[in-house]
């Protein structure tokens, strides 16, 4: 019997316990039963889950939502414009004003699934491979993943790459838990099907020989891995984002006032490599919904789309596929240092964004301008 060690979409060593709904004014009443409403929320409030410690067995990987909170908030709320700021501030509207939005790039979400029916989606998805059976719900946490990647923009949202194609390998179950064989085949079997990124929001505790391998036989192929480091706090380590051979993404809050503050929740160790937006991140779920996440799951996906762009502006100006090195050099060397001075075990190389520097705000209620390039910041590209 193969060694076949369970991975959890990075649920941060938390999982779901009781729902409770919090009105606007932050009171909390805790419901009845489990049951959400149709929309997964009352009008009016916002719905929250309390998450507690999950126990890993052998082999184990699961989902990477933060610990404690995990929010669902009804669009209306919260967006006010089609790119979250989230987006906004990787750069990517720079790359899209020139041309530039992920168009032939293909990227594996290995995760729980994708609703290609989603407004935002449609037409984004080329294929999905499922693992799990399709008989079963889709969790949002894939659909979440796959919208700050690729959105469209046609309905509510867009992700930093519009243009990129999706590939859904659907790896864990309902409740965010997978085994670590069936994620070593999906990324070879991504790998096989030519896919030139490969995005992954899911760790668990232990090291896998057969997930090792299939990240190495990914990257020996010219595939750029780029995984979650974990939402298991300062210290911690999760697998594969520990492995030397993947992009290691960590989270961060980067707040309406434009400043970089560090999420509790994410892991920090040496193989941290880049981070980027993880707070309240809002994006797609399944039904036509959108939600706000927090979590280095939601970092994560947006440094695969900057890859995504990058892959199509090298390959447009060289005739030729950009390798896994190239790319992984450039996602560190374009990162803007934040926080501690130099490379370190919270941000890695830093803040990854296309901008010379980070959108600021002198105040809460001035308008967001760009330091380092002569104009401000679009208007039509502000969220918040």
């Amino acid at each position: 019997m193969p060694n076949t060690t369970k991975t959890h979409i990075i649920s941060p060593v938390k999982s779901i316990s009781k729902p409770y709904y919090v009105t606007k004014k932050g009171q909390k009443t805790e419901t009845e039963d489990h049951h959400e409403h149709e929309n997964g929320h009352q009008d009016g409030h916002m719905h929250f889950t309390i998450e507690e410690e999950l126990d890993f067995e052998e082999g184990e990987v699961k989902l990477l939502f933060p610990p404690l909170v995990h929010e669902e908030v009804q669009i209306k709320d919260v967006v006010t414009n089609k790119v979250p700021i989230g987006v906004w501030s990787t750069g990517a509207p720079l790359l899209w004003q020139q041309g530039f939005r992920g168009l032939g790039c293909k990227v594996a979400v290995i995760d729980t699934g994708i609703d290609k029916t989603h407004p935002d989606l449609v037409g984004r998805v080329l294929f999905t491979r499922d693992y799990v059976g399709a008989d079963k719900p889709l969790h949002p946490h894939g659909t979440h993943v796959a919208g700050t990647i690729a959105a469209t923009g046609k309905n509510k949202i867009c992700g930093v790459a519009p243009e990129a194609s999706l590939v859904d390998y659907r790896v864990l179950d309902t409740g965010g838990s997978g085994s670590t064989a069936i994620i070593a085949k999906a990324i070879n079997d991504a790998t096989n099907d030519g896919c030139n990124v490969i995005s992954m929001s899911l760790g668990g505790p232990q090291d896998d020989t057969q997930l090792r391998k299939a990240v190495q036989y990914a990257v020996s192929k010219g595939v750029l891995v780029v995984v979650a480091v974990g939402n298991e706090g300062p210290g911690r380590i999760s697998y594969p984002g520990f492995y030397k051979e993947v992009v290691g993404v960590g989270a961060v809050n980067f707040s309406t006032r434009g400043e970089i503050e560090q999420a509790f929740f994410s892991n920090t160790n040496k193989e941290v490599d880049v981070c980027c937006e993880g707070v309240q991140v809002m994006s797609c779920i399944p039904d036509g919904g959108y939600a706000d996440y927090s979590g280095t799951s939601m970092a994560t996906p947006h440094v695969s789309g900057i890859a995504a762009l990058l892959f199509q502006k090298i390959f447009t100006n060289t005739g030729k596929k950009p390798t896994e090195d190239v790319l992984y050099t450039m996602l560190k060397t374009m990162s803007l240092d934040v926080m501690n001075k130099g490379v370190d075990e919270k941000t890695g190389a830093g803040y990854v964004t296309f901008y010379p520097s980070l959108p600021k705000k002198t105040s809460q209620d001035t308008a967001w301008y760009l330091p380092g390039m002569e104009t401000g910041a679009p208007k039509e590209f502000l969220s918040q």
